[in-house]
């Protein structure tokens, strides 16, 4: 007899052509800028699909890394969608309807297919009510706007990052029987991840530091899950372009773009809690550790913290790397797009810690108040996204 959908999965198929319907909207209500047209003529249209894989390293191109490409390639080809190099100085091509749903088909699919699988993940691991808030805070966050309906490699990396962290989460709380699915699904994430976007390795670096520091020491599970993808991304780095950069925005700023202030305010605020339990249980952090570790949710959000310091950690190497080479006279602008990643991380990191400050409580008083200090804040930020995309 074959198995009826759930109803959980009802809701986030319901959710998920919800999602693409807000994503072609925007697709279709937004011109083609010259950045997505030119990655189409340059890096898709006029390369075959060999060459999208073994990349020129005098191509140009800021990321060669070739997965977007590649489906890029598919998708156009299917839908019959020829460009041509002359259509750079065309203005009519970048309000050409069909190129505005044509060219960001992957992209809408990608992060509504992000967005749906945080609202998933959360629902079935806690509850329904934690589903719909963190599927509201991905809806509440900027770069998951600004890159929806663009035609460019970010959307794809925002879900494969979506995909790695959950998955990270699973290994961390999974029973025994799916520990080695979860292991092989993450293995292949990690390849894709590392065929999308170059700065994957640092996420990537840090998942794997993490897992072995948790216990996971047979080497040879590494060798799809770290040195495969580790020499992917190094052979496609090793084919990037070296720009110079000038700032116009401190660090803080640009993370703010993926990581809001107010998350970071959760974050912080976890963090006390979670010390305080330490200081207050007067016990050795080793024992203290090992029984936090029976704790589930206390478990993987502390570990989950440590992996969003670690990113962060790895951006500010980043940012010191380009800052110390700042250069006005011929260099580009430092986008806040190269930390889109924390976006994803992000949203999964405060839904985590909102419901370990919220279990933290020991009354209903406690609880009520924050819930409306959570819900105030999502609201707030909430209306200021969808007036600065939708109004």
């Amino acid at each position: 007899m074959q198995k009826r959908p759930s109803t959980l999965s009802i809701i986030s198929s319901l959710l998920f052509l919800g999602c693409l319907g807000i994503g072609f909207y925007l697709a279709s209500h937004k011109a083609i800028w010259i950045d997505e047209m030119y990655n189409q003529i340059v890096s898709v249209a006029g390369r075959s699909y060999w060459k999208i894989i073994f990349v020129d390293p005098k191509s140009g191109d800021g990321n060669v890394a070739p997965l977007f490409h590649f489906i890029q390639k598919v998708v156009t080809t299917v839908a019959g969608y020829l460009t041509k190099p002359e259509w750079l100085t065309q203005q009519e091509v970048y309000a050409s309807m069909k190129a505005r749903i044509v060219l960001r088909i992957t992209s809408v699919m990608s992060m509504s297919a992000a967005v749906v699988a945080v609202f998933y993940y959360f629902s079935r691991r806690y509850s329904l009510i934690w589903g719909i808030y963190s599927f509201l805070i991905a809806l509440a966050s900027f770069m998951v706007w600004a890159f929806w309906a663009e035609a460019r490699p970010y959307a794809l990396f925002v879900f494969f990052t979506t995909l790695q962290s959950l998955l990270f989460l699973e290994l961390l709380v999974g029973q025994k029987g799916s520990l080695k699915r979860s292991w092989q699904q993450l293995c292949v994430v990690h390849v894709l991840l590392a065929s999308t976007a170059v700065l994957s390795l640092i996420q990537l670096c840090s998942v794997c530091a993490l897992l072995w520091l948790m216990g996971e020491r047979d080497w040879k599970k590494y060798i799809f899950m770290f040195l495969v993808p580790l020499s992917i991304g190094l052979y496609y780095y090793s084919l990037t372009p070296q720009f110079t950069y000038y700032f116009k925005e401190g660090l803080l700023q640009l993370l703010n773009a993926s990581f809001s202030k107010e998350r970071m305010l959760i974050a912080i605020g976890f963090l006390v809690l979670w010390g305080q339990a330490f200081f207050c249980s007067k016990k050795s952090w080793k024992i203290f550790w090992q029984e936090m570790n029976a704790h589930v949710l206390a478990k993987t959000s502390m570990v989950y913290f440590l992996y969003l310091s670690s990113v962060l950690v790895g951006f500010f190497l980043l940012f010191l790397k380009f800052k110390m080479h700042e250069d006005f006279a011929d260099g580009f602008q430092f986008p806040n797009r190269y930390f889109i990643s924390l976006a994803p991380i992000g949203i999964i990191a405060t839904t985590l810690f909102s419901i370990y400050i919220w279990q933290a409580q020991q009354n209903k008083v406690g609880k009520v108040i924050v819930l409306l200090a959570l819900g105030g804040v999502l609201i707030v930020r909430l209306i200021k996204i969808l007036d600065t995309f939708l109004i």
